[in-house]
């Protein structure tokens, strides 16, 4: 029987030859105020290769601000960074006093080798040590030089878990890599890439293995944490945990945690305590804290387990069954009075609020021109020509140089349906295996409504009859027949002949009607199963991440009567509940910026009403965007 569900959008009232190829890649950063230290991720491979500066020296990476003065920065390579291919990483900088936040980048030739490295990074917060030879690289020894404390008996419990298979601890990889990737003025980054394994050495069939990378911060208490995890093949592990510190003594025997701020003694207790903002071990003036790093939990092991804080606690007892996924975390470790202030403090203003933007100064100047032309035409023709400039800053903003000049010149992309209703403006892309809506944006003050990594428009989760086995189909991918049609108001969009053979029976249909009048989309939906060996076992749509619309947005949850949330987009927020019921009353979501009047609207309209239907929204860590799913419930 096919699933459906009806959804709706509604936007809140309230020549490429001819361009001159110029020799400047620049990076605007927003969201962090001048003279502030910004830690942000950018790929600067399109406009790197529009400049023929390829290959990349990430050490040799300098910028400049408009006055041709010099900022501090490092571009610190990613895990998978490739000089000439994969020109990706997370910058580090100083944004200059009185600047707009423009920057323009400089690239030089390969530096000289480094001297020797022993494996310390010390600042006047902390020394920390790291030894490939003890548990996998991470840090086996880490010191308080205002105090004098050491702390050394302890180890990661960083593993992957499942029933049959076993434990493997990335702590027992007897060949684990320690490299310092980036020594400059603000920061020494240091990573650390091991497989996990047994203490025999064994490893599971799909070698799932990790690549960490430790920003450490030469003028603060703060260390930034990020992971790579990878397996070679998909296989479903129960457990996968990230950053949690063990030890089994008296190191720190208090903690503090929370908003408001709770604390309280270690008195082996053996019971936890969860939080969502920050959490810290203390001991007198010393700490070790976790914030803006998902769900926290301090476990009170002592004499057993062992005590420890754990960082991304809902996401270690969540299954992961895919090839590929990315977290962070960030950490202070220092010695002040009363340092469960500091830390408390320190996670409403960390450096990941700070967003980039990196482009070519030519595509630049092609966007601004369009909407400058945009704006001479005639009244009644501008509503149908919004997209040049929205397309094209969504181009520009995910790398796609040359697309975003012909986009702005009115060349709109073959792959691309447009439709437009009312204010609200939608772009949907098909892409070689599936279709993505690329972007929704409020036409009359273009703003982009949703993020510029969009999410897959859907999900759908199969389950083999007679088995626990399961296959998923996403929007943007696995398909290998996608037709659209557009006829005036209304699209619809039909994914067929999955690329997996076992689920070629399997249909989407989705329809997408615009309501001029109220600035809305009405979305119908459902899935058709063919299949006598698959059924439906969970359905996903829409799945929305929406941009951070400005620094005091607010989002309205359907919690109880309905909360608002403000600031969600610089702190790990997370709700979720199943509609009817006391916690979720509604099926509906919002997040508004009410200083522009601008917004966005998602619900779910159940005809049969049928108690089916779960709301959720999050914040991911690290993540500048709030997602948005409507999930209806199987029976």
């Amino acid at each position: 029987m096919p699933r459906r569900c009806v959804a709706a959008f509604l936007l809140l009232s309230f020549s490429l030859i001819s361009l001159t190829r110029a020799d400047s890649v620049l990076v605007r950063v927003g969201g962090a105020s001048a003279g502030e230290l910004a830690v942000v991720p950018v790929d600067l491979t399109a406009a790197a290769r529009w400049c023929k500066r390829l290959p990349v020296h990430p050490a040799s990476v300098k910028a400049l601000s408009e006055d041709e003065s010099e900022v501090p920065l490092q571009f610190v390579p990613a895990a998978d960074f490739d000089p000439a291919e994969n020109v990706s990483g997370i910058l580090i900088l100083k944004r200059p006093k009185d600047d707009d936040g423009a920057l323009r980048l400089v690239f030089g030739e390969a530096p000289a080798e480094t001297a020797r490295w022993d494996g310390s990074v010390a600042t006047d917060h902390y020394v920390v040590h790291h030894d490939a030879g003890k548990m996998g690289g991470l840090p086996s020894r880490i010191e308080f030089p205002s105090t004098g404390k050491v702390f050394k008996d302890f180890r990661w419990q960083d593993r992957a878990f499942e029933p049959t298979a076993g434990s493997f601890r990335l702590g027992d990889d007897r060949d684990a890599k320690v490299e310092r990737i980036s020594e400059g003025p603000l920061a020494t980054v240091v990573e650390v890439s091991g497989q996990y394994s047994r203490p025999d050495g064994t490893a599971p069939r799909s070698e799932p293995q990790a690549t960490y990378q430790w920003f450490y911060f030469h003028d603060r208490p703060l260390v930034y944490v990020t992971v790579v995890q990878r397996q070679k093949q998909p296989f479903t592990w129960k457990e996968v945990h990230f950053l949690e510190l063990n030890f089994p003594g008296k190191d720190f025997l208090s903690w503090a945690g929370g908003e408001p701020l709770q604390s309280g003694p270690f008195e082996a207790t053996e019971k936890g305590f969860s939080f969502s903002q920050w959490a810290a071990l203390l001991d007198g003036d010393n700490a070790i804290g976790a914030m803006q790093s998902g769900n926290l939990l301090l476990y009170d092991g002592r004499d057993g387990y062992g005590t420890y804080l754990h960082a991304h606690r809902d996401v270690a007892w969540s299954p992961w069954d895919g090839t590929t996924r990315q977290l962070s975390a960030w950490l202070w470790i220092g010695s002040v009075e009363n340092p469960s202030h500091a830390v408390q403090a320190a996670a409403h203003q960390l450096p990941t609020s700070a967003r980039a933007t990196v482009t070519v100064d030519a595509v630049r100047r092609r966007i601004e021109t369009a909407e400058n032309e945009v704006q001479e035409l005639p009244p009644e023709k501008r509503p149908q020509a919004w997209w040049r400039v929205q397309g094209a800053r969504q181009l520009e903003a995910t790398g796609r140089l040359e697309a975003a000049v012909r986009a702005a010149e009115g060349q709109k992309p073959a792959e691309w349906t447009i439709l437009t209703a009312g204010n609200l403006g939608s772009i949907f892309e098909k892409t070689n295996s599936g279709l993505r809506l690329l972007g929704l944006f409020d036409t009359a003050r273009g703003k982009q409504l949703t993020a510029a990594e969009p999410l897959a428009l859907f999900s759908v989760a199969l389950r083999r009859v007679g088995s626990e086995e399961e296959r998923q189909l996403n929007a943007d991918s696995g398909w290998k027949r996608i037709e659209v049609t557009q006829r005036e108001q209304e699209v619809a969009i039909r994914w067929s002949e999955a690329a997996d053979e076992s689920l070629r029976d399997i249909a989407v249909i989705a329809k997408a009607i615009g309501d001029p009048l109220a600035g809305a989309i009405r979305w119908s939906y459902r899935v058709e199963n063919g299949s006598d060996r698959w059924s439906v076992w969970r359905t996903v749509f829409p799945q929305l991440s929406i941009a951070e619309l400005a620094a005091d947005a607010r989002l309205l949850v359907p919690q109880a009567a309905g909360t608002l949330q403000e600031g969600v987009w610089q702190r790990n927020y997370r709700f979720g509940g199943t509609y009817p019921g006391g916690w979720t009353s509604m099926q509906f979501m919002a997040a508004y910026d009410e200083g522009r009047g601008t917004g966005l609207y998602v619900a779910t309209h159940d005809p049969w009403g049928v108690p089916r239907i779960c709301s959720r929204s999050r914040i991911p860590s690290g993540g500048r965007f709030c997602s948005v799913s409507i999930i209806p419930r199987r029976t």
